[in-house]
């Protein structure tokens, strides 16, 4: 645990004694010496080490991370933590949020821990959620601006930070248990059997490419990007399932469950351009572009939320592994904690103890302990985009316990 004032130096030091616009950031100061060290051969940084703002900020943590291997063990995936809050004046903050900044940060800065390896830590308010979507997605820049609810366009930013300048998103009421660096385990990677085809999925270990940035990002993103490989069999995404229920009963849309096994988008993880990023901002252009009329009327989960996530992973699974079965990622079968388990050649689902351990014997589905190997981090559920609503909290009782209101919105 680290003390009160520890906490509070770092959030003094790096939020509140910060500079730039859009956000607040801490990029290890190793990365930059080692930057400066060198070879001749190597070409010289193309990011300014100095970052006026937190696009500048975020391009030179990952410049500085694919160019030293600054990566989550056995993955492509850059240790760079990212977090947004409307605002950037720490003392407005519930504290929750600030136990949540400070955890963060002292995990990337070594504060408590010096044997854990250093990561560049990047919080983002309003303005820069909107700068990064202006300048790397202007395709959806309107739309999503478009978008009625803050929270729909909270999980449109963090598939899209994650999208161009890859890393681990982590909502703002998490609290880490262990460091990123190491929530991928040689076991993870491990082959399995999904018994009832008798398929075995395991990780793709033969390509080979470089990551491609579109030409109609900035000049310099694309200079950075073109220098460096993608290679297999490191792993390019990690999510974790918060639901895990038996497919052949009701019990998931009882619970308000859009899928039996559903992935959770408080946290996730991914390298640059990883294609589930790609296919659930491509669908979420779609769907606002059929249904722009109606926006405010549809449930914010549904358009945005973890069943979204969920469906363009699933899709993505299914399109790259034929016979693939969504439901063999049960960990209900697989023993106390579960296992992880790779799909899409690449892709690493944790069980639900990874991102959602702590559950009360209500709805636990498997989930384990906080102090479980297996549980990564611990998910407090704040919601602080929740409103109170009589009809919400009566249609989840009516979903519970009568089993009807399934349609019903669940949240206001």
């Amino acid at each position: 645990m680290q003390s009160e004032t520890t906490s509070t130096t770092l959030i003094t030091e790096y939020v509140d004694h910060g500079s730039g616009g859009g956000g607040r950031w801490f990029i290890p100061s190793s990365w930059l010496i080692n930057a400066s060290m060198a070879a001749d051969d190597q070409r010289p940084l193309l990011s300014s080490t100095e970052p006026r703002n937190v696009l500048e900020a975020a391009q030179l943590a990952l410049e500085l991370s694919l160019r030293d291997e600054h990566f989550m063990n056995h993955s492509k995936i850059p240790l760079v933590a990212h977090q947004t809050w409307k605002n950037l004046n720490s003392s407005t903050w519930p504290k929750i949020v600030q136990q949540s900044v400070d955890g963060w940060l002292d995990s990337a800065t070594g504060e408590s821990d010096s044997s854990n390896a250093e990561m560049a830590y990047i919080l983002w308010d309003d303005e820069g959620i909107d700068s990064l979507m202006n300048h790397y997605e202007p395709s959806l820049w309107k739309a999503f601006h478009g978008l009625p609810y803050g929270v729909e366009k909270a999980d449109t930013f963090r598939v899209a930070v994650l999208r161009w300048f890859g890393g681990i998103y982590a909502d703002v009421d998490i609290k880490l248990l262990q460091h990123p660096a190491s929530w991928i385990r040689s076991e993870d990677l491990k082959e399995w059997n999904d018994v009832s085809t008798s398929q075995h999925y395991s990780q793709n270990h033969t390509k080979v490419k470089r990551y491609q940035a579109p030409i109609t990002s900035p000049d310099i993103y694309q200079d950075i990007l073109a220098e460096y490989k993608s290679t297999s069999p490191e792993v390019g995404a990690i999510y974790g399932i918060e639901a895990d229920t038996p497919p052949d009963t009701d019990a998931y849309w009882r619970m308000g469950y859009s899928y039996p096994i559903q992935l959770t988008n408080w946290a996730l993880a991914m390298a640059p351009h990883h294609p589930t990023a790609q296919k659930y901002l491509e669908e979420l252009g779609e769907a606002i572009g059929q249904n722009a009329t109606r926006l405010p009327d549809i449930d914010p989960l549904d358009l945005t939320g973890p069943p979204a996530l969920t469906r363009a992973v699933k899709e993505h699974a299914e399109s790259t592994s034929p016979g693939f079965q969504w439901g063999s990622l049960s960990g209900l079968n697989d023993g106390p904690g579960g296992r992880g388990k790779i799909v899409a050649n690449d892709v690493l689902v944790l069980p639900i103890t990874g991102f959602s351990p702590g559950r009360s014997w209500f709805h636990n589905m498997g989930s384990q302990s906080v102090s479980h190997p297996n549980a990564r981090l611990f998910h407090a559920a704040a919601g602080s985009w929740r409103k109170v609503s009589v009809k919400v909290h009566f249609g989840k009782f009516c979903r519970t316990f009568l089993g009807m209101c399934r349609d019903w919105k669940k949240i206001p």
